[in-house]
């Protein structure tokens, strides 16, 4: 059972890892933005 805890726990680190990716470029796409209308 310590093998699946292990996979659910990289598992998880991976998921937040993309949801921290999503957001970085989301904020550059704003920051773009923000520099394109000015």
């Amino acid at each position: 059972n310590e093998m699946e805890e292990r996979r659910l726990g990289i598992q998880e680190s991976a998921n937040s890892d993309q949801k921290a990716q999503t957001r970085l470029a989301r904020l550059a796409q704003t920051g773009q933005n923000a520099s394109t209308v000015t």
